[in-house]
């Protein structure tokens, strides 16, 4: 009559017990317990599927690393796009993204409290604009929001990638810790856990989170920030499909309890500033840069206008964090928080470990490619340099000397081109021009040579190009090949353009010609680098002086995959 189902199962257990005579209750207390829902399964309802993302750049106007990440992802669709959910992708402030300042009239990332959202009286063009992204990505707080949104900014302080988020969105953890597990560097930063409402972009979603990275000064794009980014979510939406695909194998996911590193705010340092409300100090040198690094009592803090040196003291920053706890500075001398209405030198934060629980997901999974490789994990050396910067001379030795297989992008491109395939005569427009051939190909052909091989050792010279062959490539391969290492052969232009007239003499190809070497090395500055200086943050990269000669070269060359090799024979 309660209409209590688990207490329906229990009655109904005993009374079967009562027919056959046992004594015992054991078996009407396993029924219970197998009908009651686990903890686990609490926690993942909660979440539920995830059928809609929303990915946000321009928020702040002037955070370019943001507005062109967004603009990226306009322009290439299918590197957000995933079976399990649909994914659009928007500016949010496009008057300030015109103008190029952090906003117009105020700033949108503080216009999202659900009271505002419903004042009519606001009518400044953030308050208007924050009303149309709600309509578009909410109405927040409703059944019908956006699943999860991920809003994309940078700043001028020596951050990092940090993410924000609720401490109340476990799914949210969930996927900061998978990233995490990609990228050792990435940190995550809760948003206040005594704040009911946030008036913060992403708080429009079900769930959601602020993706920064700095430094990044106002207006510009950094490339390593960039790349890295475009990586990291990459993985998010990866992590994302994982989840619904566990949701919906039931009892045979797997998921993993992992501990994550957090940082929660308890309290900030304003500027010094005097009677006329003018500064009077400055961040101490010393501090600049330190972003969630520890802060000590008598560590310097400012530098007055006369060059005296104020101290940090807990006892005078009113404090959250118990006396002993040890504190961390975040946003230190970020550039918008100069304004009065904001004066913040610096946010203090206390570091924690949280238990997440996270899906065990295989990216890439079901798309047929290299499935004879799932016995190993061959070792990979990207070979990247400038066109002529003798990459293809240095891995002919390799080969002799360790049984490398060597695969060169280029060449399998031209390959193909000479076939006569409609795919051949794209790639001969796209080479003549010096552009970059579109990800999908590239990776198919490297993917399709790596399987006939059957290997466990290559190079692959000339590849990732771009931060679309380097994104392109993670998501196909996942964790299927090892990167070893990048070899980066640097040579000046002057250099390497007087080395490919000279090959062009004999060499036959038709970009061998002073118009395609400068287009190709302005290319590789502009495409390429950026891909160099990802690699770099991970600390895979060696470079190696290409404008000696190629036995200079290949003596540090050789030194390099030797130590390699005696990694990976103790692995």
């Amino acid at each position: 009559r309660t209409g209590n189902k688990t207490f329906q199962k229990f009655l109904f257990s005993i009374y079967l017990l009562q027919l056959s005579r046992v004594d015992s209750l054991c078996f009407s207390c396993t029924l219970l317990l197998m009908s009651a829902p686990s903890k686990r399964q609490k926690s993942l309802a909660s979440a539920g599927h995830i059928r809609r993302v929303a990915i946000t750049g321009g928020t702040h106007g002037n955070e370019s690393n943001g507005v062109q990440l967004a603009k990226h992802l306009l322009r290439n669709p299918d590197f957000a796009t995933r079976a399990s959910f649909s994914t659009a992708v928007l500016l949010s402030n496009t008057e300030a993204i015109e103008r190029n300042v952090r906003y117009c009239d105020e700033d949108l990332n503080r216009c999202f409290l659900t009271k505002d959202l419903a004042d009519q009286s606001r009518t400044s063009l953030e308050a208007r604009r924050a009303v149309e992204l709600n309509a578009q990505l909410g109405p927040k707080g409703s059944e019908e929001a956006m699943d999860y949104i991920i809003d994309l900014h940078n700043t001028t302080a020596n951050t990092g990638v940090a993410l924000m988020c609720s401490p109340r969105d476990m799914l949210s953890l969930a996927i900061a810790a998978y990233l995490k597990s990609k990228d050792p560097s990435v940190r995550l930063l809760l948003w206040n856990r005594g704040v009911a409402d946030y008036p913060l972009l992403p708080s429009v979603g079900k769930h959601g989170m602020t993706f920064e990275v700095g430094p990044a000064p106002w207006g510009c794009v950094v490339g390593e920030l960039y790349a890295q980014s475009l990586v990291l979510i990459g993985h998010a939406l990866d992590y994302i499909d994982g989840h619904n695909k566990a949701l919906e194998s039931g009892m045979h996911a797997k998921w993993l309890e992992v501990e994550i590193e957090v940082f929660e705010s308890c309290g900030k340092r304003s500027f010094l500033r005097d009677e006329h409300g003018d500064l009077s100090a400055m961040i101490h040198p010393k501090l600049q840069g330190k972003d969630f690094q520890p802060l000590r009592d008598g560590d310097p803090i400012f530098l007055t206008h006369a060059l005296d040196e104020i101290r940090f003291c807990r006892l005078t920053e009113g404090k959250q964090a118990d006396a002993e706890e040890q504190v961390f500075p975040f946003f230190i001398g970020e550039a918008a928080y100069y304004e009065k209405e904001k004066d913040i030198a610096f946010g203090l934060a206390t570091k924690n470990t949280q238990t997440v629980e996270i899906a065990q997901i295989s990216v890439g999974e079901g798309t047929g490619k290299l499935s004879t490789l799932q016995m190993g994990t061959p070792a990979i050396f990207f070979v990247l340099g400038g066109p002529g910067a003798g990459k293809g001379t240095q891995c002919a030795r390799i080969v002799d000397h360790f049984g490398y297989k060597h695969l060169s992008a280029g060449d399998l491109l031209r390959a193909e081109r000479k076939s006569g395939s409609a795919q051949g005569a794209m790639i001969e427009e796209y080479i003549t021009e010096g552009k970059i051939v579109p990800v999908e190909v590239t990776v198919k052909l490297l993917l399709d040579a790596i399987e006939a091989d059957g290997g466990t050792r290559f190079l692959i010279d000339g590849f990732p190009r771009n931060t679309n062959n380097l994104s392109g490539w993670q998501q196909e391969v996942g964790e299927r090949l090892r990167l070893v290492g990048v070899l980066m052969f640097d040579v000046a232009e002057e250099v390497l353009e007087a080395r490919l007239l000279e090959r062009g003499k004999t060499s036959g190809r038709s970009d061998d010609n002073i118009e395609s070497i400068r287009k190709r090395f302005k290319t590789f500055v502009n495409e390429t680098m950026p891909v160099i200086e990802y690699y770099r943050h991970q600390g895979v990269v060696t470079a190696f002086n290409g404008a000696r000669s190629v036995d200079e070269v290949w003596a540090d060359t050789k030194a390099c995959i030797e130590a390699a090799e005696a990694k990976l024979k103790v692995v």
